[in-house]
C-alpha cells in the first residue's frame, strides 16, 4: 500500500478503483509504542472489495488538533476524492480517531462521519475527563478543541457510545444536548473500545455492513437510540462524582424508576441490591407474620450478566458461584470436579441466544481433560468437550433458554501442576474461564 507523510500525520492507501471511499482514523494506540499504529486495516480490507480505504494516524497523539500537517493532508485528500471521482466518502474512527474524523470532515466535507466513543471536546475544555491526562494537557488551545465548532449544519454524523464507560457518557451527554438534527447518537453496553466488544460478540463484518452500507438505520440488537432518560442517568451520576457504590439515599431519590437496561455496569450491582431490599421491606410491612426465604429467583437476580458484552474476569467473577479459584488477571480456574456459573441476563430480546464461554484447559503432556456442561439440572447434558494432544483452548456455546441461567460444569480429570513437577501449585485444576458473552444465535 502507498504510504505518505504529512507533518505529524501518516497515511496509508488501499485504492481499488471503486466508487466508495472509507477513511479510517486511528486512535492513540498502545502507549508502550512511541507512535500509534494504523487501526482497522486488516479487518476493513478483508470486509469488502468494493471500497477503497485510506488509513491515517496522528503520531503526535493530539486528537488530530495539531496543525503540523493536518491541512496538507486534508487538501491532498480532497484533491484525491475529486480526481478519482468517488461518489461517496465516509470518515470512521474510534476514540481519538473518532475526534480526528470530525476535524478532517470540517475541512473537506465527507458524506458521512461515523464516530465511536468520541470525545465532545479535548484539552482544557474537557477537564471533566481525567483519562490520558499526560497527553490531553499538551493539547494547545484551538477552535478544534470542541465539537460545537466542528459539526457542520450540512453534514451527517452518527455517534456510538457505551453507557458503561463514565467518561464516554459525560461526552455523549454534552453532544446529545446540542440537539443537532443531523447528529444521531446510539448507545450500547460494554467497554470504551466498542470495536473490540463488537468483534467478540457479533464479528466485525456484520457490524461494518450495518454502519457503512445501512448507516445504522436498521434496528440492531446491541444498539438503541439515546433518550432523555439515558442522559438524565448520566447527568445524575456525573453530579454524584460517578460513584462505584450507590447509597440507599441516592437510590431512593433518583434511581428507582429507571429500567435496569439503562443502568451503567459500575452501579448495577448496587441498584439490584437496593431493589431487592426494597421489595423485601415492602413485603414484610404488609405481612410480617409470613416467613420469607431467599428464593432462587432473588439469588440469581443479584448476579447480573449484561447481554452482548464481552465480559472480562473482573466483570463475570460474581457469576462463578461455586468451585472456582480466586480471581486472576486473565481469568479464573475451575478447582475440583464441580463448578457452577449463574446469572440474571439483562437486555435480552426475543431471539435465540447462547452463552459463549472462552476458556483454556490445564493439559500436561500425555493427559486428557473432559468437560461436561449441564444446563439448570445435572440431568440435562448440553455438551461434552475432550481436550488432548495440545488442544488446550476453546469456546463453547451454551443455549440460553430464559433470562435466568444456572450452568453446572463437570471436570472429572482435574490435576495439579505440582503432581506433574510443574511448580508448587497443588490445586486440582482443569478449566480456566477467560470471558463470558451472551450472544444472539443465527
Amino acid at each position: 500500500m502507498l504510504s505518505l507523510e504529512f507533518g505529524d500525520y501518516e497515511a496509508s492507501c488501499l485504492l481499488r478503483g471503486t466508487d466508495k471511499l472509507i477513511v479510517s482514523f486511528a486512535g492513540i494506540g498502545d502507549l508502550v509504542n512511541p507512535a500509534p499504529d494504523y487501526e482497522w486495516m486488516e479487518s476493513l480490507a478483508g470486509w469488502s472489495d468494493d471500497c477503497s480505504f485510506i488509513f491515517i494516524k496522528d503520531n503526535s497523539r493530539s486528537w488530530y488538533t495539531n496543525d503540523v500537517g493536518i491541512y496538507e493532508f486534508a487538501l491532498w485528500l480532497k484533491n484525491l476524492i475529486n480526481e478519482l471521482q468517488f461518489t461517496e466518502s465516509i470518515a470512521f474512527g474510534l476514540s481519538m480517531g473518532a475526534y480526528g474524523a470530525v476535524i478532517v470532515d470540517s475541512l473537506i466535507h465527507f458524506d458521512l462521519v461515523i464516530a465511536l466513543s468520541s470525545r465532545s471536546s479535548v484539552g482544557v475544555e474537557a477537564d471533566f475527563d481525567p483519562r490520558l491526562e499526560s497527553f490531553s494537557s499538551k493539547v494547545k488551545a484551538h477552535l478544534n478543541n470542541n465539537l460545537m465548532n466542528l459539526i457542520r449544519d450540512d453534514g451527517t454524523y452518527i455517534y456510538l457510545y457505551s453507557i458503561d464507560d463514565p467518561c464516554d457518557m459525560m461526552h455523549a451527554t454534552r453532544l446529545y444536548e446540542l440537539k443537532r438534527p443531523n447528529v444521531r447518537i446510539l448507545k450500547t453496553r460494554g467497554q470504551h473500545n466498542i470495536g473490540y466488544n463488537i468483534k467478540k460478540v457479533f464479528g466485525l463484518n456484520s457490524f461494518f455492513d450495518w454502519i457503512f452500507e445501512y448507516r445504522c438505520l436498521p434496528k440492531h440488537i446491541a444498539f438503541t437510540p439515546f433518550t432523555d432518560s439515558t442522559v438524565d442517568i448520566a447527568k445524575k451520576l456525573e453530579g454524584l462524582g460517578h460513584p462505584t457504590q450507590l447509597s440507599t439515599e441516592d437510590y431512593d431519590q433518583s434511581f428507582q424508576e429507571w429500567e435496569l437496561d439503562l443502568i451503567p455496569r459500575a452501579i448495577l450491582d448496587d441498584i439490584l441490591v437496593h431493589t431487592v431490599d426494597q421489595s423485601f421491606d415492602n413485603f414484610l410491612k404488609k405481612s410480617s407474620s409470613t416467613p420469607i426465604s431467599c428464593t432462587q429467583y432473588i439469588r440469581l437476580y443479584l448476579l447480573p450478566i449484561v447481554a452482548y458484552c464481552h465480559l472480562n474476569p473482573e466483570e463475570f467473577v460474581k457469576n462463578l458461584s461455586f468451585g472456582w479459584s480466586d480471581l486472576e488477571p486473565a481469568g479464573c480456574w475451575a478447582v475440583g470436579k464441580w463448578h457452577v456459573i449463574e446469572g440474571h441476563i439483562l437486555g435480552l430480546n426475543h431471539s435465540k441466544h447462547a452463552l459463549a464461554i472462552e476458556y483454556d484447559v490445564y493439559l500436561p503432556a500425555g493427559t486428557t481433560q473432559i468437560i461436561r456442561f449441564y444446563l439448570n439440572s445435572v440431568d440435562l447434558l448440553i455438551c461434552e468437550r475432550t481436550h488432548e494432544g495440545g488442544q488446550n483452548s476453546g469456546t463453547v456455546f451454551i443455549p440460553v433458554q430464559d433470562s435466568f441461567l444456572s450452568l453446572l460444569i463437570e471436570t472429572p480429570n482435574f490435576t495439579s501442576p505440582k503432581s506433574h513437577n510443574e511448580g508448587d501449585d497443588n490445586r486440582p485444576l482443569s478449566l480456566f474461564v477467560k470471558s463470558l458473552t451472551v450472544i444472539p444465535m443465527k
